[in-house]
């Protein structure tokens, strides 16, 4: 096994712990009962009252919600640096009938894509660090898959964002649920860990049926979408660089 295969089997084993942390309070969140029409639906990623804090954000674009959380105290004027978490995604390896996988090389790739795409863009802003500092904000972002009822937009499963790609293909029962990707972002102070920002977009599955392979999405899409989210977060219009 050669160094960067190395690499790659460790920054693998290091998602799994992190995506099994962010998703163990995902049984209680499906349990804790009803959401109303106007509150996002919330995978674990963010701490489970802070789903109820978000205000929604106006957006024209049918198939998206947006919304949003600012910490009253957040100045960015502070902040001079940003750390950028790597994004988690709710996505294993995998091989279908269909023809279509995804290998654990093709799942590194995708997200060190991610991950590189949304550091060009931050160092348009900021320069991007490794360390926390006091001058130094921390960007977390997480994409998953997620199975909702039409009727109160209630949470019923969570699920791989293959899953949803596969079945928002297929699914001609949008009435009865909805599959929708939920894509995160948190903003903190990387010293005191306090939030100072949270934004939630959620897409319904018209707006990716016509994506050709989870590869597409996860090398192209999930860019927009993290970056989107990210400005959500961060006090900025949705739209943008």
């Amino acid at each position: 096994m050669n160094i960067s295969t190395k690499h790659r089997a460790v920054e693998s084993q290091k998602e799994k712990r992190r995506a099994s942390r962010f998703l163990v309070l995902v049984p209680m969140l499906l349990l804790a009962g009803q959401l109303s029409a106007q509150e996002p639906v919330g995978t674990g990623f963010l701490p489970s009252a802070d789903y109820k804090r978000l205000e929604k954000v106006e957006v024209a674009e049918e198939g998206v919600t947006l919304y949003r959380y600012l910490n009253p105290n957040f100045d960015m004027a502070k902040y001079s640096k940003i750390m950028l978490d790597s994004v988690m995604l709710y996505q294993t390896a995998f091989a279908n009938e269909d023809g279509e996988s995804l290998t654990e090389e093709g799942l590194y790739k995708a997200r060190a894509n991610i991950d590189a795409a949304l550091k060009v863009r931050a160092n348009k802003r900021f320069p991007v660090v490794h360390l926390p500092g006091p001058d130094v904000v921390r960007v977390s972002v997480a994409i998953t898959g997620m199975e909702v009822e039409a009727e109160g937009f209630k949470p019923r499963n969570i699920l791989p964002v293959s899953a949803v790609l596969f079945a928002a293909k297929k699914v001609t029962d949008l009435d009865t649920k909805r599959l929708i990707l939920v894509v995160e972002a948190k903003v903190r102070d990387s010293m005191s860990g306090e939030i100072m920002g949270e934004g939630v977009y959620t897409m319904t599955g018209d707006k990716f049926r016509q994506a050709s392979d989870t590869g597409e999405v996860l090398r192209d899409l999930a860019v927009e979408w993290a970056a989107t989210a990210v400005r959500l977060a961060s006090g900025l219009a949705a739209s943008g660089q």
